[in-house]
């Protein structure tokens, strides 16, 4: 089976978005992100109150929302660094196929075979399945690239069919 399709900066953000936030929905990143915000919470006012020092509420409001606009524009340049060239083999019409020996992806300027042992999971995701390779490496087959839902569960189950029995 054969599917043809074409990557965008959006289904590669998508990817991003499902490796970032996990299984979960990212329900644990964001417990973790509260909890240690509050804990540093209680412990600055704690070591506020033990060494008698005065909190001036507005100068502590002004060093957070300067904090989170330094996080924030120095975290979309990063992003901005990450993302892939226009032309670059990440991007572009490409052919998703399943063999005997593992999935091929091909594009004008790769060819690719991932063994079935080095497929870690495959997860479908809204309107992608992510066939992933790594923690955060995985094949992108949007749905479109499917011409019915029929079609899109027969790739599904191939794969997990494959990888299932790669597991044995």
């Amino acid at each position: 089976m054969t599917v043809q399709t074409d990557i965008t900066s959006k289904d590669l953000k998508v990817l991003g978005q499902h490796v970032a936030t996990g299984i979960d929905g990212g329900r644990l990143m964001y417990t973790l992100l509260i909890g240690s915000g509050m804990a540093v919470g209680v412990i600055l006012g704690v070591t506020l109150a033990v060494t008698g020092v005065q909190l001036h509420v507005a100068s502590l409001m002004a060093g957070l929302l300067g904090g989170a606009f330094w996080l924030t524009l120095f975290s979309r340049l990063y992003m901005r660094k990450m993302a892939p060239a226009a032309d670059s083999y990440v991007l572009g019409p490409r052919a998703v196929s399943i063999t005997d020996d593992g999935i091929i992806e091909q594009s004008k300027k790769h060819e690719s075979l991932f063994r079935w042992s080095s497929i870690r999971s495959v997860d479908s995701v809204g309107e992608h399945i992510f066939v992933m390779l790594e923690r955060n490496a995985g094949i992108i087959v949007p749905c479109r690239a499917f011409s019915s839902d029929a079609e899109r569960d027969q790739f599904l189950a191939e794969v997990r069919r494959q990888t299932s029995a790669e597991a044995t």
